[in-house]
């Protein structure tokens, strides 16, 4: 058992043994002998009754600091059987604030020594005859013969509790309770200094901020880079991938960034429909980006070549054997031009499972010093043909570069995938439809692996421009091949621009996000829809939210999600439940939750990414 199930244990085991005891007083009460135990029983049971409450009280403090609600703690106080003390998500918040050596573990051995110690005195007190009527309970026994039996069990019972064991254990187990409060106490003290100086525990959830940063200088780099004359909307789209975890060491270089993979289609219309079919001429070409900060500017890779090494550069890169190209990106981290360019329009080769991590620079080769070459035009940089061009960069404006590099392994065509569909359109499509013809409906296992991904995406790119709203099943988007398969492990956002000869001038957005409330309620039902396999939308409860006429009210969707929200614990249990309910009602502890602020997001990551992943490992394990 959890350290939190022990809690639950033996707050419901110390009124038991009061119980009995007070039963004991009261049948024997009329006995002769026990006048002259009456004051010694009365003190054992005044002394247990006592560390009863000191240890509710310590019990009441712990549960304050650790759930969300008054409610929930009512609940916990009142229900030592309430399935709220086998909560993972409570016993991670005890073990975070148990954070220093070895706290935990004395915790959790105190807190059994009590248990064990009541456990102990119920046990014998259950082996004494029972001396309550069962037909008058108010009356004590009076007959002599009753008496008599009554007086053999007093009497074991006397021995017992005048013996000096029975007292030594009353002083261990308030010993063993002072120091479960001490323990706790101290600790709940300290929280204020360990956060102050944790800066090492919470590095790993900067990294959203790291990646909000590059993923916003990224599309501003975009958007600045059509300089075109086209009159057509350019969509570009970004793709979705948990690669938070694999940037979560501390001893990774921060001048290192994530790689981010963009796609740009070669042909302008919109792209941001419910379900596009794709034509022949359809084609998306694809890159691997890294972004240098303005520290880097002096990087060698970001040196102007000479026309003379340009041409030298792309007659090289024709010519010259794949493997020899430059790169300032790892084998492991990612794709390298590795087929001709007569393929990279044709069939890509089979989509590779290998997980991006940061981008490791490398240093060129003193014959082949060659730097990716500037892109000032992106929209003639896409269309350029791929055996002259293979890395570019783009410049955002204020200081940061980001080197493209083309990946082949997502530069699809029409000859791989069919359409182009968005979450709502796989989660609502019925079986007379041809999207269900042609495809099976979405594992539970896939859409909530799904799940996982849009729930770091919402940590790492909201608020951006790549989601200035939230995440919504109308915003995700997803490539669907001819066999009708639904390539779920490649989720992406579409954004349009239009030209900025077209637009104008681009300035960096100064707009302040205040309350992101509303986007953790998105989440959270994005999450229950893909749970269920429903939209919110066609549940029968929904109608009920709305108006007379049938539309949305300003809280139709926070009241119909709350009424789903508790109907999880049926399916999903207690884990599912706890999480959907944090999103929903927004329980994190700050009023306003702000995903800019670096406390917000490491509650939302710690209470609803990691459980949400926990979920989907422990149900569908990685073998």
């Amino acid at each position: 058992m959890s350290g939190l199930e022990v809690v639950g244990v033996v707050l419901g085991v110390f009124p038991i043994v009061i119980k009995v005891l007070e039963n004991y007083q009261d049948g024997y009460d009329t006995l002769r002998d026990f006048a002259h135990f009456r004051r010694e029983f009365t003190h054992l049971v005044n002394e247990l009754n006592r560390e009863q409450i000191i240890f509710r009280q310590q019990v009441e403090a712990t549960l304050r600091s650790i759930t969300d609600s008054e409610f929930e703690l009512k609940e916990m106080m009142d229900n030592a059987q309430s399935e709220r003390w086998k909560s993972r998500d409570l016993h991670y918040r005890l073990k975070r604030k148990l954070c220093g050596d070895g706290e935990y573990d004395n915790y959790q051995s105190s807190l059994k020594a009590i248990h064990d110690n009541l456990s102990g005195m119920a046990k014998r007190l259950n082996t004494f005859e029972s001396i309550v009527s069962k037909d008058d309970p108010g009356q004590a026994p009076t007959s002599a013969l009753m008496t008599q039996r009554l007086q053999k069990p007093f009497r074991r019972l006397h021995f017992v509790m005048r013996k000096k064991r029975w007292r030594e254990q009353i002083v261990d187990l308030g010993r063993q309770i002072d120091r479960v409060g001490k323990l706790f106490g101290e600790a709940e003290a300290l929280a204020p200094a360990r956060q102050s100086r944790g800066s090492s525990s919470t590095s790993s959830h900067q990294i959203f901020a790291q990646a909000r940063t590059q993923a916003s200088s990224l599309h501003q780099a975009i958007v600045k880079a059509f300089i075109c004359d086209c009159d057509g909307p350019h969509a570009f789209k970004l793709i979705m991938a948990k690669q938070a975890k694999s940037m979560a060491d501390p001893k990774t270089p921060k001048s290192l960034s994530r790689v981010l993979k963009v796609s740009f289609p070669l042909c302008n219309r919109s792209w941001a429909t419910a379900r596009t079919v794709l034509e022949d001429k359809d084609a998306w070409c694809s890159f691997d980006t890294t972004m240098l900060s303005h520290v880097e500017e002096n990087n060698p890779f970001l040196t102007e070549p000479s026309p003379g090494d340009r041409e030298s550069f792309i007659s090289s890169s024709s010519k010259s054997a794949p493997s020899t190209l430059p790169s300032i990106f790892s084998e492991s981290t990612s794709t390298i031009l590795d087929t001709p360019a007569s393929s990279v329009l044709g069939s890509p080769p089979p989509h590779s499972s290998r997980k991006s991590s940061y981008a490791q620079p490398q240093v060129p080769s003193p014959g082949r010093p060659f730097p990716p070459l500037p892109a000032q035009n992106l929209c003639q940089l896409i269309r350029t043909p791929r055996d002259s061009v293979s890395v570019a960069y783009l410049n955002d404006g204020c200081g940061s570069y980001h080197v493209f590099n083309l990946n082949p392994e997502f530069s699809l065509t029409s000859a791989d995938v069919d359409h182009v569909v968005n979450l709502q359109n796989v989660l609502v499509h019925q079986p007379s439809d041809e999207l269900s013809q042609a495809t099976s409906p979405l594992s539970r296992r896939h859409r909530m692996s799904i799940a996982v991904t849009l729930a770091y995406a919402l940590l790492e790119l909201y608020p951006s421009p790549w989601l200035p709203r939230s995440i919504s099943k109308m915003d995700v988007y997803f490539f669907q091949r001819k066999n009708g398969e639904i390539m779920t492990q490649h989720p992406f956002v579409v954004c349009e621009s239009s030209s900025v000869q077209q637009s104008g001038p681009l300035f960096p957005s100064k707009e302040g996000f205040a309350d992101h409330s509303n986007a953790l309620l998105a989440l959270g039902i994005v999450i229950m829809e893909l749970w269920f396999g429903q939209t919110l939308e066609s549940r029968p409860f929904y109608r009920e939210h709305c108006d007379k006429d049938g539309n949305e009210k300003p809280y139709t969707n926070f009241t119909a999600a709350l009424e789903w929200q508790q109907k999880t614990i049926d399916e999903g249990g207690v884990a599912l439940r706890d999480i959907t309910n944090r999103c929903v009602r927004g329980n994190f502890g700050p009023s306003v939750m702000d995903l800019t602020d670096l406390g917000s997001v490491k509650a939302v990551h710690d209470e609803v990414v990691k459980p949400l992943e926990g979920i989907v490992g422990y149900m569908w394990p990685v073998t």
